[in-house]
């Protein structure tokens, strides 16, 4: 989401300046190889989450089943990061010689994720040490929400414009607040449908994104007679059985 970004970037770009690099704008692959080393800068493979679904997995959609979003834009950035990182310090056919620490904010009351970050990295034993500060001094979800708010930063709700778990109220909010990214999220869904129809992306067959947004729309009137809050229903928390 864009305001995940205004309230990241800005602290990267600070830690980049101390160390003497330039800023970022949200919109590149970032390798820092070490303290003295120069910056690895380059467009990012991925572009966005949309456009990466339209073009590089050949007009799929993100789905609940497959986790497609967790592999291919969680997990295989950081695997060629530390692929990276083992070929500079070791060379390709050198001993690990000794592991790099791995940090992972995984909250102490979601400890059992702990096993399953380790296994999406095949083989990281040799060369990394995963650590996960959070579980290990007992800080809960709720405690990180207070630290955030002593430290004056907001807790959003952080998370991706089409990511299908998330409930119709989030799509709403954001083809209301951000029109551009929904209308990324009905160009994908379209040509996903083209190929396949049963490809949608809240998982309804010949249903659409906007018409599940318009059966939505129209609850709420009937209901309650007006809509919420669009800033507060993108930025509010919400439950799920399994998200990674």
């Amino acid at each position: 989401m864009p305001y995940t970004y205004s309230l990241v970037l800005p602290a990267v770009n600070t830690w980049l300046k101390n160390q003497g690099y330039r800023n970022l704008d949200g919109s590149e692959e970032v390798i820092v190889l070490d303290h003295n080393d120069p910056i690895y800068r380059a467009p990012s493979r991925m572009g966005d989450m949309a456009e990466w679904h339209m073009k590089q997995r050949k007009a799929g959609i993100p789905t609940r089943k497959f986790r497609s979003c967790t592999d291919g834009a969680k997990v295989a950035p950081f695997r060629r990061f530390v692929n990276h990182q083992k070929d500079l310090r070791f060379g390709k056919w050198k001993n690990y010689g000794y592991r790099h620490t791995v940090l992972i904010g995984i909250a102490a009351d979601e400890a059992e994720r702990a096993d399953n970050s380790i296994s999406l990295i095949p083989d990281s034993a040799k060369y990394l040490e995963h650590r996960f500060p959070l579980i290990e001094a007992g800080i809960t979800k709720s405690a990180c929400v207070e630290i955030l708010k002593a430290e004056n930063i907001p807790a959003y709700k952080s998370g991706c414009y089409l990511c299908p778990f998330q409930p119709i109220s989030k799509f709403w909010a954001v083809s209301v607040l951000y029109p551009e990214l929904h209308a990324k999220s009905v160009a994908m869904e379209n040509l996903a449908a083209a190929r396949n129809p049963k490809l949608r992306i809240i998982g309804r067959e010949g249903v659409s994104l906007d018409q599940e947004i318009a059966r939505w729309v129209a609850r709420q009137i009937t209901k309650s007679g007006e809509l919420p809050d669009p800033w507060e229903t993108l930025t509010r928390n919400y439950k799920l059985k399994r998200c990674w």
